[in-house]
């Protein structure tokens, strides 16, 4: 399913702003996602690490009150980071 979905990517520099816009950010792909719905897993890949990590959906805790914050950029994330599901730290505003 990534290789299919590699087709679409958009690389740094590709999609260049009009004539006379400045942009800031340029427009690229950040990340590329895919679910498998008969297991409840949620797989992706971002710019920066191309290794596909997943996510457990039935094992993440998110049965749990409060929400749930599951790192996505991490350059060295092992390729289940189920584990690595935390609860959204209160930040009092």
């Amino acid at each position: 399913m990534f290789h299919f979905l590699n087709t679409f990517h958009i690389p740094p520099g590709a999609a260049l702003p009009p004539a006379g816009v400045s942009e800031k950010f340029p427009d690229y792909t950040s990340w590329t996602v895919g679910s498998d719905l008969a297991k409840k897993q949620c797989h992706w890949k971002t710019y920066g690490n191309e290794n596909i990590c997943a996510v457990d959906l039935k094992n993440a805790g998110l049965d749990k009150p409060g929400m749930r914050v599951i790192p996505m950029q991490n350059d060295f994330a092992p390729e289940d980071i189920t584990s690595q599901a935390e609860p959204l730290a209160a930040t009092g505003n």
